[in-house]
């Protein structure tokens, strides 16, 4: 089988590396349930980003950039402060990464962020955005 590579961005190598598709079976070897879900990774630093793995149209489109595993954990982090939000609070998706993105005053997506000061940024948004909601309804 043919060895394929893209160029993505790579946290901890600071540049877009050559990064190589694998699957679960490299990444996450413990974990039966993922040996056959795609992978970039970055044969550098052996970080790794996950696919869009359930579409059809590009099953291995990256998910975003690599990052390194601390930017991973402040990403989850990002994402238990935003998904209750729209999955369970009726907000909009559309809305909250629109006010993110007018915040930080270009396009929000978690999957490209770069650094942890970026991501810590991120985090105070959203919770003033989560408190100002709850004083808001407060009142």
């Amino acid at each position: 089988m043919e060895t394929v590579y893209r160029d993505i961005w790579c946290v901890a190598c600071g540049f877009d590396t050559s990064a190589r598709l694998t699957d679960g079976r490299e990444v996450y070897p413990n974990r039966p349930d993922l040996a056959t879900v795609p992978f970039w990774i970055c044969d550098l630093c052996h970080n790794f980003v996950g696919c869009h793995h359930k579409t059809k149209k590009n099953r291995t489109q990256p998910l975003g950039c690599i990052s390194t595993p601390k930017l991973k954990m402040l990403r989850n982090t990002i994402h238990d402060l935003i998904d209750p939000l729209w999955k369970e609070q009726g907000w909009s998706r559309g809305k909250i990464y629109g006010t993110l993105s007018k915040e930080l005053g270009y396009t929000y997506h978690t999957g490209e962020i770069r650094t942890e000061e970026e991501a810590n940024k991120i985090i105070e948004i959203i919770s003033n955005i989560i408190q100002n909601a709850r004083h808001s309804r407060s009142v």
